[in-house]
């Protein structure tokens, strides 16, 4: 039962469970899908990409030929190897031109949908059990004021979580998609501040329909456009050739519609600094009005946290969050920075900062909520 007005904040580690990158190791997941072999034929993931990035350059009227684009990709993959930030949206503010933007963001929609597709496997294990059986507890109108009072503000780009509630509904109650999707959407928040990968057929979004799988890049291998060898003396002359191979190939309007699609995908990516400039009022308003917060999985990065707080106005409530893996004296850092973001406005303090506190950085998301903080 979930009788408090609560928020859930929710950061890469709440993803873990069901085997999506934590931000460390999607940087490093992303600098593997760009990494080619200049010398060999295993170029066809920076094509791809070249070909979105060239496809968006001629959408806002910027002359560059395929090869620089492809140059630029390369670019990217180097610079974020050797960049070592700490997360992947923060190497994109910092490196928002020459096309650095598009192609991180593309790299984030390809790498997280290939995750998308193997979650399925995890979702009888890890916490999103554990919060279902506190939205149902056995009568479905009380899932739904459960519900009304649940806020979850996610900071991944992941939409795992919206998944696994609506097949639980669909499965319990045996209903139809329709039926399934007016349920969720008239009961159900779940915001994605930094964007998400499209949205499912069934919610009421003006946004990319995605479908939650691997998104196919099968038509992107076509031997006219991606031959299995070619000479690295020839490479400038045929990446430059690829918009004229595709007007001739045989699947040339499959392929066109597949590049516009995912640019559309990639465009639904935000960074923080879009975020801190546009924040939804709606979303804000509930963040304003909970009685208790929850940060899950997070990492308490500065500018993620002002993104929840732009009106710096006090939030004189509890904050919990778990802190798995950080020493004392990040914990330190971390509960000054909640109170000075949140709480000092108000003249609050410590005392409704409770992150770090009762042994909690020994407990990942499920064992935290058992052991440390139930929600209620």
């Amino acid at each position: 039962m979930i009788s408090k007005k609560t928020v859930l904040v929710l950061g890469a580690g709440a993803s873990v469970d069901y085997e999506f990158p934590s931000g460390d190791e999607l940087i490093q997941k992303i600098i593997e899908f760009c990494c080619g072999k200049p010398n060999s034929s295993e170029v066809f993931n920076q094509t791809v990409l070249a070909l979105i990035l060239h496809k968006y350059f001629q959408d806002n009227g910027t002359e560059k030929t395929p090869y620089e684009c492809y140059k630029i990709v390369e670019s990217f993959r180097v610079q974020l190897a050797n960049a070592n930030p700490r997360s992947i949206d923060d190497f994109i503010a910092y490196n928002n031109t020459m096309g650095f933007d598009i192609v991180g963001k593309a790299c984030i929609v390809l790498v997280i949908s290939s995750h998308e597709s193997n979650s399925n496997s995890k979702f009888s294990e890890g916490w999103y059990r554990y919060l279902w059986n506190k939205i149902y507890d056995g009568n479905r109108e009380g899932m739904k004021k459960n519900l009304k009072n649940l806020t979850i503000i996610t900071f991944n780009y992941d939409r795992s979580l919206e998944y696994y509630l609506y097949n639980r509904m669909q499965n319990l109650f045996s209903m139809t998609n329709q039926e399934t999707g007016k349920l969720f959407n008239e009961n159900v928040v779940v915001y994605h501040m930094y964007g998400q990968l499209g949205s499912f057929e069934w919610q009421q979004r003006d946004s990319l329909v995605n479908n939650y799988e691997m998104i196919d890049l099968k038509i992107f291998k076509n031997k006219d456009i991606n031959p299995e060898s070619i000479d690295f003396d020839h490479r400038v002359s045929f990446i430059n050739s690829l918009p004229q191979k595709i007007v001739a190939s045989k699947d040339s309007k499959e392929i066109n519609q597949r590049l516009e699609y995912l640019l559309k995908l990639t465009n639904e990516i935000k960074i923080y600094r879009e975020v801190a400039s546009n924040p939804e009022q709606v979303i804000l308003e509930r963040f304003y009005n909970a009685d208790i917060f929850f940060f899950l999985g997070f990492g308490y990065h500065k500018q993620n946290l002002r993104c929840l707080n732009p009106q710096k106005i006090g939030v004189f409530k509890p904050f919990y969050g778990t802190t798995y893996g950080f020493g004392k004296a990040q914990i330190d850092g971390i509960q000054n920075d909640i109170i000075d973001i949140f709480l000092e406005q108000r003249g609050a303090g410590p005392d409704k900062c409770y992150i770090g506190k009762e042994n909690s950085s020994q407990y990942k998301i499920l064992d935290y909520l058992k052991h440390v903080c139930d929600l209620n």
